[in-house]
């Protein structure tokens, strides 16, 4: 198994959330997994700039194919199961792994807006495994074998704490899109929400393409695969948006903070009275493409918390959560304010909602329950072998 530990932007405040959703359920299921011992989360803040990746692929290539080979001669695999995007690794190790008759799968989330950075390693890999409902078509148009698993949370990190509510209102996250602005608005009418992450403090700490030299590597990448109309619109509401971020940095003034470990997360979604999510993506995954809304990751982990949680509709919340029961969602500014302002108003319906979000995630949203499916799956069973 290869996988990030976080997958996100590289921060000091390390955090290992896909190892612990991923790698521990299978581990406690029984199962003998070799973890990759190669952090490569940078990789994911740099997966659009050609010039680094192909400067830094070699080094996870070679530990890769290192790995499986001393590994498989110990103990033969019964399949490999990877999270990368493409230019991650050497095309010639997947295939020599595939050579050795080890069915490969890969990982991804955020197909809705980041299909890009998938849809070259997709067509080398016997399956993928996606989240999002909607991508089983991008991965059929092109031909690439896919099946769905959605995401989930581990029980035995994500649980309710003992401690009181500490907070009003709370967001957990990167701020980028419409999230800032999302904030601000609760702020401008006196809910006290405190936001924690990458890009709320003004002065925090900085994260992601932060080198001119990064920068220039990713504006020319885009240059070569969108054209450069492509990224003189991107450059032109990258500074749109920026010249609007004064107004939004007073209005936080107090209420943004930097980011959390995972021990720190899970305390501020058990001890929040409100759990907010914002769910808004650009399309392509630059500014200026039009509003996309998808799940994420939270959308489990807060309710496994004993969170209530209140975030942005998306139809596909309907097939995981009793809507207005289980969790709550807002379709638009003035809903989201209207909410808040009820839920805190209002400390019976959100207790009930809160209680009831965590029995349904206890039974039906946990990663052995994911994997377990994933495994009766026909065309996974196939391939690895599995015995009905």
């Amino acid at each position: 198994m290869a996988i990030p530990s976080a997958g996100t932007l590289t921060a000091s405040t390390k955090s290992q959330i896909w190892r612990t959703n991923l790698y521990q359920p299978l581990v406690k299921m029984g199962h003998r997994v070799i973890l990759l011992d190669y952090n490569y989360d940078e990789f994911f803040t740099h997966a659009e700039s050609d010039r680094w990746l192909k400067k830094q692929r070699g080094r996870l290539s070679e530990t890769l194919a290192d790995t499986f080979s001393r590994e498989h001669a110990i103990q033969p695999f019964d399949f490999c199961f990877f999270y990368f995007c493409d230019g991650f690794i050497d095309d010639g190790v997947l295939s020599a792994i595939r050579a050795k008759g080890v069915p490969v799968f890969n990982y991804s989330c955020n197909n809705i807006h980041q299909f890009h950075l998938v849809q070259k390693i997709c067509r080398l890999v016997d399956c993928n495994v996606y989240t999002e409902a909607h991508a089983a078509e991008k991965f059929a148009a092109l031909g690439a074998p896919a099946v769905q698993m959605q995401m989930a949370a581990n029980p035995d990190f994500y649980a309710p704490t003992t401690g009181t509510y500490r907070y009003e209102a709370s967001f957990v996250g990167q701020r980028y899109a419409d999230r800032g602005d999302l904030a601000a608005a609760l702020v401008a009418v006196g809910v006290n929400i405190q936001a924690f992450g990458p890009r709320w403090q003004t002065n925090g700490e900085a994260v992601g393409n932060v080198t001119l030299a990064d920068r220039a590597d990713k504006l020319l990448s885009m240059v070569r695969k969108n054209g450069l109309a492509y990224a003189l619109r991107f450059l032109g509401n990258k500074f749109v948006k920026r010249s609007n971020e004064g107004s939004i940095n007073r209005i936080m003034a107090g209420h943004a903070n930097g980011i959390l470990d995972d021990a720190e997360m899970v305390c501020v979604f058990a001890e929040s009275k409100i759990n907010l999510g914002f769910a808004t993506v650009y399309s392509g995954g630059h500014e200026g493409g039009g509003e996309l809304y998808h799940l994420r990751l939270r959308d489990f982990e807060i309710p496994m918390c004993g969170g209530f949680y209140l975030t942005r509709y998306t139809k596909e919340l309907e097939s995981y959560f009793d809507i207005g029961r289980e969790i709550e969602c807002y379709r638009s500014k003035d809903e989201l304010i209207d909410k808040c302002r009820f839920y805190l108003a209002h400390d019976d319906g959100r207790e009930s909602i809160r209680k009831a979000g965590l029995k349904r995630s206890r039974a039906s949203h946990t990663w052995e329950r994911r994997f377990t499916e994933f495994f009766a799956n026909p065309r996974i069973a196939a391939l690895i072998g599995i015995q009905k």
